[in-house]
C-alpha cells in the first residue's frame, strides 16, 4: 500500500506534497513494527554482539530479553555496539543485564549501557569484592540482585539458569555460568572459566548435551577441556574474540578440540555479529 501511494506521487501530474510524506511516515512506522515483530516468531535467539576482544551476549525468548556481559576494548564502542544490535531486533529495554565476572573484557560497557537503556535488574555474582566495576555498578539506580546460588529466570518460552561458582580460586574461575534452556535448545555460557572451573560446574550435575556453546575464555587453550566437551557435546561452538588479538585467542589447540568433537564453529572476528535463532 505504501509503495503504491509513492508511485502514485510520482505519476500524478499534480505533486501532493502530504501524499509522499503520509507514505514515507507509514512505511517507517510499518518498518518499525516489522523489526519489533520478526523477532517474536522465534521460540529462542542468541546474538553474540562484535564488541572486539570481550564478550556480550543477548538471550531473547518471545517479548523478554537479558544480556549476558557487556564487555570489550573500549567501554563506550562497547556499549554502543551492544545498543545497536539490540535497536536492530526492536529492543527498547532489557529484563536484566547479567555479568559472568567483573574483568574488564566482560563488563565495562554496563556502566554505560544502563545510563541510556531501561534494564530491570542488573544480576552481579558477589565475587571479587575488590573490583571497581563491581563497586561502581553497585551505586547505580538499577535494582542489584546479588547471584550466591543457583537461580532460575523465566525468558519467553524458557528460562535462564545462573550458575554462581561456590569455589573462587581466581578471577577466572570466579565466573558465574549461565544455562538458557527452550524446548528446543539449550545455550551454555562458562565466561572465563578454566578447565579445572568446568569441571566443578560438571560435577553440580546440572549441565548434560548442549546445542550452543559459548566457548569459555575466547577460545584460550586453557579453557574448553576435553572431559567437558565429551560432556556436554555441542552442536555450535560461538567464539567471541577480536581480530588479530594479543593474546592469539582462539588458541589452535581449543578449535582443533572443537572440530575432533564435531562442532560448527562460528567466530565473531571472522563473521562480526553472530545470530543463532530457533
Amino acid at each position: 500500500m505504501t509503495i503504491s501511494l509513492i508511485v502514485l506521487f510520482f505519476l500524478c501530474k499534480k505533486k501532493f506534497p502530504v501524499l509522499l510524506a503520509s507514505s514515507i511516515t507509514l512505511l517507517y512506522i510499518l518498518s518499525l513494527a516489522a523489526t519489533w515483530a520478526e523477532p517474536q516468531t522465534d521460540n529462542f535467539r542468541m546474538t553474540a554482539v562484535d564488541v572486539g576482544q570481550g564478550q556480550c551476549i543477548l538471550l531473547q525468548s518471545k517479548n523478554q530479553a537479558y544480556l549476558v556481559d557487556c564487555g570489550g576494548g573500549n567501554p563506550e564502542r562497547t556499549a554502543e555496539a551492544a545498543l545497536k544490535a539490540m535497536g536492530a531486533q526492536g529492543i527498547r529495554k532489557l529484563d536484566g543485564l547479567i555479568l559472568t565476572h567483573y574483568d574488564e573484557d566482560h563488563s565495562n560497557g554496563a556502566e554505560y549501557l544502563i545510563q541510556v537503556m531501561d534494564v530491570d535488574t542488573l544480576y552481579l555474582p558477589d565475587t571479587e569484592p575488590a573490583s571497581d566495576i563491581r563497586y561502581r555498578l553497585s551505586r547505580q539506580k538499577t535494582p542489584v540482585c546479588w547471584v550466591r546460588e543457583n537461580q532460575e529466570l523465566p525468558c519467553g518460552k524458557g528460562n535462564i539458569c545462573l550458575l554462581p561458582t561456590k569455589n573462587v580460586t581466581e578471577n577466572n574461575e570466579s565466573s558465574m555460568c549461565i544455562l538458557f534452556q527452550t524446548e528446543n535448545c539449550a545455550i551454555l555460557i562458562t565466561g572465563d572459566r578454566n578447565t579445572e572451573g568446568e569441571i566443578r560446574l560438571l560435577e553440580e550435575d546440572r549441565i548434560g548435551k548442549v546445542d550452543v556453546l559459548v566457548v569459555g575464555h575466547h577460545g584460550a587453550d586453557t579453557s574448553t577441556g576435553k572431559e567437558f566437551l565429551e560432556a556436554t557435546q555441542p552442536d555450535i561452538a560461538v567464539i567471541s574474540v577480536g581480530k588479530d588479538n594479543y593474546y592469539g585467542q582462539p588458541h589452535s589447540s581449543t578449535l582443533q578440540r572443537l572440530s575432533w568433537f564435531g562442532c560448527q564453529i562460528r567466530r565473531t572476528d571472522l563473521e562480526g555479529t553472530i545470530i543463532i535463532r530457533g
